[in-house]
């Protein structure tokens, strides 16, 4: 939200459905819908969907780890 507020165009992925479901609201309390390309559930290792060229910046908070998969 604070890049938002400093006039920063924001895409929010987030995999966790709920916490998009936060910062959509957030954004609009604030009045801050327009500085948003979209909000998505989205695994950070996975951003299908989401043009790479189209960033000049990526912020990620949190880990970066794949699923363990056992046999």
């Amino acid at each position: 939200m604070e890049l938002a507020k400093l006039g920063y165009k924001v895409t929010l992925s987030d995999i966790t459905p709920k916490l998009v479901e936060v910062a959509t609201e957030k954004a609009a309390e604030l009045e801050l819908t327009q500085q948003f390309d979209g909000f998505h559930n989205l695994n950070a290792i996975d951003l299908e969907g989401i043009p790479d060229e189209n960033y000049d910046v990526s912020l990620m908070l949190g880990p970066l780890e794949r699923p363990l998969i056992t046999a």
